[in-house]
């Protein structure tokens, strides 16, 4: 009998980590809430690598000043480690283009190293939380200068929907 437990313990087991991994091929939509939010898709490489695709877009009108808009495009990857109790933890990094209007057009690159948490509430949703380091060059500074950048940024909370 304590066998039979035991096979039933480890089968309960397998499934739960399984459910919490990456299945090859499939795809995702997505979106990122916090400092950089945006809206996107994922694709899983493997059962341990994703690329993610986002685009972000907000518009801000202060009481003094003018007007702000700013537009991003993101691609980057995540590299996961096993999943337990349908909990993963990744690391990775990612390329970003941003571009805002207001008094003066600037545009940015910037590139982040990021570490993160998800929770496999399906086997087709999950949610999570990031952050990261990121290096931004470009237009960099409120006077237009040429520059570089470096702080933390890329802290949020995401929704992954698996669909295929």
């Amino acid at each position: 009998m304590k066998r039979i437990e035991r096979l039933f313990l480890g089968v309960l087991f397998v499934a739960s980590v399984m459910s919490g991994q990456l299945q090859p091929g499939g795809l995702a939509l997505s979106t990122a809430f916090g400092e950089d939010s945006n809206v996107g898709g994922a694709y899983a490489l493997s059962e341990n690598k994703r690329v993610n695709f986002g685009v972000g877009f907000h518009s801000a009108s202060p009481d003094s000043g003018a007007s702000r808009t700013a537009f991003a495009v993101q691609t980057g990857m995540w590299f996961y480690r096993p999943a337990v109790e349908n909990v993963s933890t990744f690391y990775g990094g990612s390329v970003e283009f941003r571009s805002s209007t207001g008094a003066r057009r600037v545009g940015d690159l910037g590139l982040s190293a990021n570490v993160g948490v998800e929770y496999s509430l399906s086997r087709r949703f999950a949610v999570g939380t990031y952050m990261g380091l990121t290096f931004r060059f470009g237009d960099t500074s409120a006077d237009g200068n040429k520059g570089y950048s470096v702080g933390t940024a890329r802290m949020g909370v995401f929704l992954t929907w698996w669909f295929a």
